[in-house]
């Protein structure tokens, strides 16, 4: 195993972690929906997704995600902050908040192996 490619690589300062590139149906909590909202997951890495969903999401709003990372049977559930929202349809980058060292360790571990996802062009 090389270590290099398997550690979460050091990034730019606004990404302390690589995210690694999924596809994972997800859903998402808001305190505005009355209903979990389907989502899917598009990169993942132990601080934070982007996902996509039909609602428009607000910077800095709160949110609940529960999915099943990669490679594990069990739900995670986890709580996090909309960062860079978008318009509905398009990424929108959540950061984890207040996850346990053994939360972060699961979804390293879950992640191990897969590659990064490619940083956009253009």
């Amino acid at each position: 195993m090389n270590d290099l490619i398997e550690a979460p690589e050091l990034l730019e300062e606004s990404r302390r972690v690589a995210r690694r590139w999924v596809e994972l149906d997800c859903e998402l909590i808001t305190k505005t929906a009355d209903r979990p909202l389907p989502s899917r997951c598009l990169d993942l890495s132990p601080l934070g997704m982007a996902l996509t969903t039909q609602v428009v999401l607000a910077d800095g709003e709160e949110v609940v995600v529960s999915f099943r990372p990669p490679r594990e049977d069990e739900e995670m559930i986890l709580f996090g902050r909309v960062r860079h929202a978008v318009p509905s349809g398009q990424p929108t980058g959540v950061a984890f908040e207040a996850t346990t060292i053994e939360e972060r360790i699961s979804l390293f571990d879950a992640l191990r192996g897969i590659p990064p996802r490619l940083p956009h062009s253009g």
